[in-house]
């Protein structure tokens, strides 16, 4: 179970890292002698995912490919962060049944 939170989070910090690039690459789009950063996601090794920011790519439009990214990164977010809601609930239920489990040994 640590596992799966643990890889959550990771998804969770790669994502809002992710964004907080993208945030600084509108702000400063035009900027004189500004260039544009990305988010390059690496697997770690135990599971999960860590990003490290790296200039981007001359090629495309980058107005777009940052909408398109936020977009992609809110995603993520979502789908790490109910990960994280879906694990506590069956740990939850899990705790649940362990205390029913106990208050039936203690009856016997």
């Amino acid at each position: 179970m640590n596992a799966l939170f643990s890889m959550a989070a990771s998804g969770l910090q790669t994502a809002a890292r992710s964004l907080q690039v993208v945030a600084n690459n509108v702000a400063n789009m035009g900027t004189d002698g500004f260039g544009r950063s990305a988010l390059q996601r690496e697997a770690q090794p135990g599971g999960g995912v860590y990003g490290r920011v790296v200039p981007a790519s001359a090629r495309g439009d980058g107005l777009a490919d940052d909408a398109l990214q936020a977009m992609s990164d809110r995603l993520v977010y979502e789908a790490n962060a109910r990960v994280m809601k879906a694990g506590d609930s069956l740990l939850g239920t899990l705790f649940d049944a362990f205390a029913c489990a106990a208050r039936r040994r203690a009856r016997a």
